[in-house]
């Protein structure tokens, strides 16, 4: 399948954040213990929420796609007429949706998410990543690979486009091969129109998904004052460590670069310094939620 790198990042991370429904209802609700990977709340949603994105797919679109699919199976299953039926189908609203659409280039047909969250804590990841370096080596490539492929804490939302420059004129062409008798023929020509999909994958970190919302909750607490008394200092305090765990988690499985990372520490012991001393945290903890979405913005595009 061909995969494109699209070029409109601040779209791509609105459909994620409608899509998946991200907010701030996790942090709120709790801080996340530091030192020990707790289950997302995110991630757990993540597939009921895919139906959000589900109804932007163009309708059209989404039912040329499955009756390909249903016609290729028909001819699998030697029932030709029952294969023409299906795509004469698919052609129909393909050309409504051309008609509709003319400036269209790809149509969104199919959407899945895959969530992935590494259970371990940093602790774990660094040894995996430690031992994989041992492996690669002694020149044990695959072991190495299958050692680092589970190390991702993140949201993939695939979504699958026809491209509508090609994909219609290759359901005709497969109709009139199906004419001639050459079911065959029409066959490879329906497999090779499913080949040229363009499948775009939008990658969202958990852990600095994490981060936003816990100093999102953080920076709530704090509000406009300028000194907390002790039972707010002490919530801060807690969620700060929540955040930093969550930042260290980010760093460790390659979603934050080291200079973004030491960068955010030392914000995140200026604030800790301020709490200590009863002093105002609002400008800091300000900095450092920009800081993160700052990498949160750099997601969203798709991966080759």
């Amino acid at each position: 399948m061909q995969r494109q790198r699209p070029q409109w990042k601040r779209a791509a991370l609105a459909a994620l954040a409608l899509a998946l429904g991200l907010g701030t209802a996790q942090a709120a609700g709790h801080a996340r213990q530091p030192g020990a990977h707790q289950p997302s709340a995110t991630a757990s949603e993540a597939a009921k929420q895919a139906e959000a994105q589900r109804a932007r797919i163009t309708e059209e679109a989404m039912t040329a796609l499955a009756r390909t699919r249903e016609a290729l199976a028909a001819l699998g299953a030697h029932a030709p007429k029952r294969a023409l039926d299906l795509l004469a189908e698919a052609v129909g609203k393909l050309e409504v949706l051309t008609s509709a659409h003319p400036e269209l280039a790809l149509a969104p047909a199919d959407v899945r998410v895959i969530v992935r969250d590494f259970p371990g804590d940093v602790k774990a990841i660094r040894a995996a990543v430690e031992k994989a370096g041992d492996l690669l080596d002694d020149g044990k490539v695959q072991d190495a690979r299958h050692l680092l492929e589970p190390l991702a804490s993140e949201i993939d939302v695939q979504v699958a486009s026809l491209p509508l420059a090609t994909y219609p004129q290759a359901i005709r062409q497969a109709v009139r091969l199906i004419a001639k008798g050459k079911n065959a023929e029409a066959a490879a020509v329906l497999q090779e129109a499913l080949n040229t999909l363009v499948i775009v994958d939008y990658i969202t970190p958990l852990p600095v998904i994490h981060a936003q919302e816990i100093l999102a909750s953080a920076r709530k607490v704090v509000g406009k004052k300028r000194r907390l008394d002790a039972k707010q200092t002490g919530r801060v305090q807690k969620l700060l460590a929540s955040a930093r765990h969550e930042l260290e988690r980010a760093r460790a499985l390659g979603y934050i670069g080291e200079d973004d990372y030491e960068a955010m520490l030392d914000n995140v012991k200026s604030i800790e310094a301020k709490l200590e001393k009863r002093g105002d945290t609002r400008g800091l903890l300000d900095r450092l939620r920009r800081k993160v979405d700052e990498i949160l913005g750099r997601f969203g595009t798709s991966k080759s």
